[in-house]
């Protein structure tokens, strides 16, 4: 796996235009985590426990699922929801892995990391049981919450979970420490925000609190800047020639007119 560490926003940049188009990114508060799904870092982990848990979970969602779903729909809502699984968050915006690791505060590096792939994915319509995979799957799921579509996401999905994806296709980009709130600030003037990518009530809330405890300006009573007249000189532009044809001719109107006929 290959490691580089940024020094500006100019840098994590300059990595990511150079990945392919099909590449995924994953954000991380500390740089030494594992590339481990959830599910894969329980002690007692089992592949019985796996399925228990997401059957158990079926049962009790069920009150609040309108549809249908097969494994793979069931194994989105549940890692959406908390519950450990299989799956592991990425995204194809470079910009929202970046926010996840540097939008909680840690005193300590962070990172992001890239996996360069040109290679396509599958659905939730795969022919094999997300418990039946042979290898590491990039995973790209029909958008069944306004989250996902917000947060560009995708998914790795892999025969064993407690195995640590690395290799060759593996970039982690180290974020050190003292860019992490710097990092925070442009992404927020970039539109990646807790408002942005989670789109309901509670995401408002956390970026309006987050906007106030980090900015002394109210946005909401902005203080109006003051302009100094300027003198602007004259150049022979098309403008100056329909003031002048007007002058000349005040029955004709001039190009800026309204009432110009189209």
């Amino acid at each position: 796996m290959k490691q580089i560490t940024i020094a500006s926003f100019h840098d994590f940049h300059d990595i990511v235009v150079d990945c392919p188009p099909m590449s995924i990114f994953r954000g991380v508060r500390k740089k030494n985590y594992l590339l481990i799904p959830k599910v894969g870092r329980l002690q007692n982990y089992s592949r019985e426990l796996e399925k228990g848990m997401l059957a158990r979970f079926k049962v009790h969602a069920a009150p609040y699922v309108e549809r249908d779903l097969n494994d793979w729909q069931w194994l989105v809502v549940a890692q959406h929801h908390g519950l450990s699984t299989r799956l592991l968050d990425w995204s194809t915006n470079a910009l929202v892995a970046l926010f996840f690791a540097v939008e909680k505060a840690f005193e300590g590096d962070s990172a992001v990391y890239a996996f360069k792939t040109n290679k396509g994915a599958i659905n939730d319509t795969f022919r094999l049981s997300p418990f039946e995979v042979d290898g590491i799957y990039r995973f790209h799921p029909r958008n069944i919450t306004p989250r996902l579509a917000a947060q560009s996401a995708s998914f790795t999905v892999q025969d064993w979970p407690q195995m640590d994806i690395g290799g060759k296709a593996i970039t982690k980009i180290v974020i050190p420490l003292n860019l992490r709130q710097q990092l925070k600030n442009v992404l927020y003037r970039y539109g990646v925000h807790r408002g942005s990518l989670f789109p309901d009530l509670d995401g408002q809330a956390q970026m309006i609190e987050w906007l106030y405890e980090n900015y002394t300006a109210d946005p909401e009573k902005p203080e109006p800047y003051t302009l100094k007249p300027q003198k602007h000189l004259q150049t022979d532009t098309g403008d100056q020639d329909n003031q002048r044809n007007s002058e000349e001719n005040p029955g004709i109107p001039d190009g800026n007119s309204e009432d110009k006929k189209l």
